[in-house]
């Protein structure tokens, strides 16, 4: 009977052990997912900011376009010559 129970002992221990080491590596691995998941989104925000400045670059550059055509249209065409 006292080998039994220590038996018992012995595979509660054992099992409690396993299902440590288990828990143990499913905390680590979701450590791992969420450190991947930050550089995922820092990777992606930088890559929205560099669009963003591109985006903004281009629109104030069109803009300069827009202005001088508008000042060539301006010399072209007297006031009241053309009808916008």
């Amino acid at each position: 009977m006292k080998t039994y129970q220590a038996n018992q002992r012995k595979l509660t221990k054992y099992e409690s052990r396993m299902q440590r080491l288990g828990l143990d590596g499913a905390v680590e691995t979701a450590k791992r997912a969420l450190e991947q998941v930050r550089n995922d989104n820092e990777s992606l925000m930088e890559q929205a900011m560099a669009t963003k400045e591109e985006v903004e670059e281009t629109e104030q550059k069109e803009l300069e376009r827009l202005e001088r055509l508008r000042a060539q249209l301006v010399q072209q065409f007297p006031a009241g010559e053309i009808c916008c």
